[in-house]
Formats: structure tokens, C-alpha cells, sequence
């Protein structure tokens, strides 16, 4: 059962789908280019690399057990970060898209700038 357990939490989890579909992520967060997504990408599998070292020192101090629901608990923060931070991009994409459209018109009929439609 414990087994079971543990190799679904590892499929919840996703990392492997998040590594591989990063520079996509990214991409559609906000980052401007490819090539700075793709960087972005590396510092993903860095830090993927420098955790599992540290996983592995961690076990033999902690156990396995106590690891893995401090594991638990770390993954639910980032992943409602990373929700919340998707949601606000999103968000702020539909405002410039629809100042864009209505063409940054103010009351007054004055042209605004994009930053100070998005400030409103």
C-alpha cells in the first residue's frame, strides 16, 4: 500500500511532464522569448539535480517518512504559487488585450499608454 501511494504521489507531482513541457510554461507566463524560456528550462533541471542530492542526504538523516510528507507539504505551496501566478498572468493578458481593443481610450477620449491602461 505504501508503495502504491508513493508511486502516485510521484505522478501527481508531474516533474518529468514540467520539465518537459517547460519552455512552454514559461513561455505562456510571460516570458518574452524562447531562448530565455529555455534558459529558464536549466535552472528547472538545476535545481531538480541540486534537490535530489540533498533528498538523498536528507533520507538518511530524517527517513523516509518524515521526508516525504515535508515533501508533501513544500509541493502544495508551489503549486498554489504556481496557480496563482499563472492566474494573475493570464488575467493581466485579457486587460491589455482588451484595452487594446477598445483602443486605450480614457472618459476624456485621451490616448493612454499600455502600463497605465493595465494600472486601472
Amino acid at each position: 500500500m505504501i508503495g502504491i501511494g508513493l508511486a502516485m504521489f510521484q505522478q501527481i507531482t508531474g516533474i518529468n511532464t514540467v520539465i518537459y513541457f517547460a519552455p512552454t510554461i514559461f513561455q505562456s507566463a510571460g516570458m518574452s522569448s524562447a531562448a530565455t524560456s529555455i534558459l529558464a528550462t536549466a535552472g528547472v533541471g538545476a535545481v531538480n539535480v541540486i534537490m535530489t542530492i540533498v533528498s538523498i542526504r536528507l533520507i538518511d538523516r530524517l527517513g523516509r517518512r518524515q521526508l516525504l510528507f515535508w515533501s508533501l507539504g513544500g509541493w502544495r505551496v508551489r503549486i498554489g504559487a504556481d496557480r496563482d501566478g499563472l492566474i494573475r498572468g493570464q488575467r493581466q493578458r485579457r486587460r491589455a488585450r482588451a484595452h487594446a481593443r477598445d483602443g486605450c481610450q480614457s472618459k476624456e477620449g485621451e490616448e493612454r499608454t499600455a502600463h497605465e491602461s493595465l494600472v486601472i
